[in-house]
């Protein structure tokens, strides 16, 4: 049997991944017959010794092969090999990040068993935030869920660190205690920040970058990110949706990055964020070619955003 595993979401892979480990377990009684390999790494004559060996010490055998489609040549190869496995071998491939037009991932996404797992939609997100407290027999009111995933985003790793975190200072998780003990999340803090310069609030969005400035981040970096940022606005205003899971498909974004990206894109008309983005990609080239200090053309650039009509 072949399974293929793809996609942004890790966690969910994750899950699925250990769930398949210890059902193997529980059935063998012992771990000898799985095996996991860096598929990356592995050459191909040690990969096909590895998926046509028979069982030692084990009646069966699982193999998870993680990231094969990054060693192009080999996967390819040993597309041709996968019709030799033994009957009782189980083969997991894993690619977080795959590039869909191969010939790796076109045959393996055909496959009956092939998966993807994509980051949760907003509404399926503050369901599982809403679980997993319960799980830890802990509960967030909704408001509390909202502003944990504003600070977080979609990242259900740190998301479920965050609930754990909460959930032992106090089993009744409210918004103010997220408000305490949350950091926002880099991406979030940018968003922030645009959102201040759209509505041309000159203090807050000086205040966003120092903040920025102060966590260790240099100006270049700021600047890519307010850029990065733009650029999926300026998609919500031209896709002709205001569905984050359509955007989330034509743009390749997350379902969160996606949402709100529409949000801001409410929030302005297509003049202006045609203007803020032309004056910072300006912005970008007077650093690169040293017009002045990167500080002070950043700072300057906040300014004429916040003033722009």
């Amino acid at each position: 049997m072949i399974l293929f595993f793809y996609g942004a979401n890790s966690f969910a892979a994750r899950a699925k991944l250990g769930q398949l480990k210890e059902q193997y377990l529980a059935k063998a009684g012992n771990d000898f017959g799985l095996d996991q390999l860096d598929g990356e790494r592995a050459k191909l004559q040690d990969l096909i010794q590895q998926l046509q060996a028979v069982p030692f010490l084990a009646s069966s055998r699982l193999i998870i092969i993680e990231n094969l489609g990054k060693n192009k040549t080999v996967a390819e190869d040993i597309l041709g090999r996968l019709d030799d496995l033994p009957d009782s071998t189980i083969v997991v491939f894993y690619d977080p990040e795959v590039d869909k037009r191969s010939k790796y991932f076109k045959m393996l996404s055909k496959l009956p068993q092939a998966a993807e797992f994509k980051p949760l939609a907003p509404p399926a997100l503050m369901r599982w935030v809403e679980d997993q407290a319960s799980t830890l027999s802990a509960n967030i009111d909704r408001a509390a869920a909202q502003e944990l995933i504003n600070r977080c985003g979609d990242d259900q790793w740190r998301l479920l660190g965050e609930i754990t975190k909460l959930a032992m200072h106090d089993p009744k998780i409210t918004k103010q205690h997220v408000g305490a003990l949350v950091e926002a999340s880099e991406e979030q803090n940018v968003f922030n920040f645009l959102d201040s310069v759209m509505a041309g609030d000159l203090r807050s969005s000086l205040g966003g970058l120092g903040r920025l400035q102060a966590i260790g981040h240099n100006e270049m970096y700021i600047l890519t990110m307010i850029l990065w940022q733009l650029r999926q606005v300026l998609l919500a205003k031209f896709s002709g949706t205001t569905n984050s899971g359509d955007l989330a498909k034509k743009a390749g974004l997350s379902p969160y990055a996606a949402g709100k990206a529409i949000a801001l894109a409410r929030k302005i008309d297509v003049e202006r964020l045609k203007d803020l983005y032309t004056m910072a990609v300006d912005c970008e080239l007077d650093i690169k070619t040293g017009k002045a200090k990167p500080e002070e053309l950043l700072e300057g650039l906040v300014i004429r955003l916040c003033q722009t009509p």
